[in-house]
């Protein structure tokens, strides 16, 4: 992020090490205004996501209500600066309104169908959310490896 802004980025990857000990890394080219581009090198996974598409869960957080809502992506570009945020409908009510990605999460819902980060080695895999399990305590090592 940029200023606690969510900029639009191509992701690359690089690998380095060895076979037995692999490491995954990323770098960023993004545009930052006036057709300039920069590459951020070396990003960790946290500071990067894909888009949300439409239908998507979602959870935005109310500072009025200091709490996170449930809501889902009814459009990323119906507004006219489609950077600003996301046309999202809250559950709860059905208000729609545009929130900003730093006010924007991701949601996901037991059952739902995931794919997880198992390391260099392992690489992804699918899973399913299982809410009526304790929190997942993060492996030694981190997930980002």
């Amino acid at each position: 992020t940029s200023l606690k802004n969510w900029l639009p980025g191509r992701l690359m990857v690089r690998v380095s090490g060895t076979v037995e000990r692999p490491k995954v890394i990323y770098d960023v080219l993004m545009e930052v205004g006036g057709g300039r581009k920069q590459i951020r090198q070396d990003v960790p996974m946290n500071a990067f996501r894909e888009a949300m598409r439409l239908g998507e869960p979602v959870e935005i957080y109310s500072a009025k209500r200091q709490a996170w809502l449930p809501a889902t992506i009814i459009d990323g570009r119906k507004h006219q600066q489609p950077l600003a945020g996301y046309h999202v409908k809250m559950s709860a009510d059905g208000a729609e309104a545009i929130v900003q990605r730093s006010r924007i999460r991701r949601r996901y819902d037991h059952g739902m169908r995931v794919s997880i980060y198992k390391g260099a080695l392992a690489g992804w895999a699918s899973a399913v959310v299982d809410t009526d399990l304790p929190q997942a305590v993060e492996e030694e090592g981190g997930a980002s490896e």
